[in-house]
């Protein structure tokens, strides 16, 4: 069904060009408009690949809770946000893609929900991390909320044009599918579910055990990260959070003993950053750094 939509979709574009065709004073321009008008449609076509058209809620339930028994999550507690939201275009206009959303909860070991994120993005379909809530707990455990977001084609209503000629017509309709075109394109490199877990990783393997986190927050591309450092080691905090791809806006550090707590304010990078990537469940931590080492 979603290719058909997608067909149907090009032929009507591709009619339009034939039809406006003759009414185009200049055939060069008419070629160059045809050509981009491929081009575009191209790329979107590739992209929407990994887009279904429905979105089948008993059957992603079904697949989530396998996906946390493969990752030995634990028990899971899963709920479906109602309704639906459309992507809207950089100028506000509608895009040819909604969102529909779950959110997925529970307690296990760091290394699990990794794994868990790992299998969730593994799909030959889209799938944001959008939010993610991660406190410690005592036994290498840490709570856990995420919310995924589920991208789904569905063409909008075709609002009146404002067009005065037929190639001002087709102008439009680009400038249309290229901003259509940007929409997807984001929702492709946010399509990325272990992308904030990696990076949290590779800031652990930089500090060692000389920093442990106890909460981390994640909403809109913003991460807030709270821990311990050694008083040693506090200078290392904003490189190691840099080189992980956390791009930091701030740091603010506070005495506690003979460590110091910490506060950081972190843009995530959309793509990964360089280095190995060791999960370690003792990252997170209910005491400080300075305490009994935890195991790792």
């Amino acid at each position: 069904m979603t290719n058909q939509i997608r067909r149907a979709a090009a032929i009507g574009v591709a009619a339009a060009t034939l039809v406006l065709a003759p009414a185009l004073a200049d055939q060069k321009a008419f070629e160059e408009i045809t050509k981009e008008l491929q081009d575009i449609g191209r790329m979107t076509y590739e992209l929407e690949t990994h887009v279904p058209n429905a979105f089948d809620s008993a059957e992603e339930e079904r697949r989530t809770r396998v996906m946390a028994q493969r990752a030995e999550l634990g028990e899971i507690d899963l709920k479906h946000v109602a309704g639906a939201e459309r992507v809207p275009l950089e100028d506000g206009g509608p895009s040819t893609v909604e969102l529909r959303r779950i959110e997925v909860s529970g307690r296990a070991p760091f290394e699990s929900l990794h794994q868990f994120l790992v299998l969730r993005g593994s799909l030959n379909r889209f799938v944001m991390l959008e939010t993610l809530r991660l406190k410690s707990e005592a036994g290498n455990r840490i709570s856990f909320a995420a919310r995924f977001a589920f991208p789904v084609a569905s063409v909008p209503a075709e609002g009146a044009t404002d067009s005065k000629s037929p190639e001002d017509m087709l102008r439009q309709e680009i400038l249309k599918r290229k901003a259509n075109l940007q929409a997807l394109t984001e929702i492709a490199v946010r399509s990325n579910p272990t992308r904030l877990v990696d990076a949290l990783a590779l800031f652990g393997g930089g500090m060692g055990r000389t920093a442990g986190l106890t909460e981390v927050g994640f909403e809109k591309r913003m991460t807030v990260l709270q821990g311990t450092v050694s008083s040693a080691a506090r200078g290392r905090l904003k490189p190691a959070l840099e080189k992980a791809g956390l791009h930091v806006k701030d740091v603010q550090t506070s005495p506690s003993g003979a460590c110091q707590t910490f506060v950081a304010t972190a843009k995530l990078e959309e793509f990964p950053s360089a280095g190995e990537i060791v999960i370690d469940n003792g990252l997170f931590r209910t005491g400080s750094v300075c305490d009994t080492p935890a195991k790792r």
